[in-house]
């Protein structure tokens, strides 16, 4: 779905494992309807600076919903990221082995910020 201009994934642990394989940089918005803070966070893609920097990147967007508390989005958030709240951003690198975990509130420098990793060297 296009949301802000942007295409959103289904977010699944699979569809992560396979990206990254194939050497695509993914963000996730781990997020939810009754999350005021994750709808708050969601202004950030509103920046066409953001959106213009998600495309020139390649970077794949998924979203996991969890409105209704999806189990498999449950137990990603406690044993992947050791929590069991959202929201919760994280920018997969090609080429290593953890993701960029971003800030609970999202700006548009910090955000700038985590893309900037995809510069580093992997």
């Amino acid at each position: 779905p296009r949301e802000k201009g942007l295409r959103w994934e289904k977010w699944s642990p699979q569809a992560v494992k396979e990206l990254v394989g194939d050497g695509k940089p993914v963000y996730v918005d781990f997020t939810a309807r009754w999350c005021a803070t994750c709808q708050f966070n969601h202004r950030v893609y509103d920046s066409p600076e953001i959106r213009k920097e998600i495309k020139e990147r390649g970077i794949v967007l998924l979203k996991a919903d969890w409105t209704d508390y999806d189990p498999v989005i449950s137990q990603t958030l406690k044993t992947e990221f050791q929590t069991e709240a959202v929201p919760l951003n994280v920018l997969y690198v090609p080429g290593r082995s953890a993701p960029v975990i971003l800030p609970n509130l999202l700006t548009p420098a910090n955000v700038r910020a985590a893309f900037a990793e995809l510069d580093k060297e992997k």
